[in-house]
């Protein structure tokens, strides 16, 4: 983690005291999310749970927590309505078939990406989520 750190730039990052994490919540909201709103919100809803999480040490497995943190970018009710969904059994269902989607390509941890140049040829790469 050192040498990512010096890379990005970044200084005074520390695992929580509390990780690992139970990420299936906020991964499902995220996947809520991704298919509800534009991809500027998504990738700043992302971005901020990072924060929380790796800066902030906030526990975004609990569902306080999540709705702090989701709560700096999507109103009270846009909140609610994410949180209901994370826990529906249609975003239950979408994550296990995301999940099972990856690890039929070959996905071993995360984060897992699947890259798709010019050409039109796409390769997976995993890389460091710190």
């Amino acid at each position: 983690m050192a040498r990512a750190l010096q890379y990005f730039g970044q200084t005074g990052l520390k695992s929580p005291p509390f990780f690992p994490i139970l990420s299936i919540l906020p991964q499902r909201c995220m996947t809520y999310i991704k298919e509800h709103y534009p991809s500027d919100k998504f990738e700043i809803g992302f971005v901020e749970l990072w924060i929380c999480l790796w800066k902030q040490h906030m526990d975004i497995s609990q569902p306080s927590q999540l709705s702090q943190a989701l709560a700096r970018h999507f109103s009270p009710q846009e909140v609610e309505t994410i949180l209901a969904a994370g826990n529906s059994p249609e975003y239950k269902q979408k994550l296990k078939d995301n999940t099972n989607f990856l690890v039929e390509r070959g996905a071993f941890g995360a984060p897992w990406y699947f890259v798709r140049n010019s050409q039109g040829t796409t390769e997976p790469f995993f890389g460091s989520d710190r």
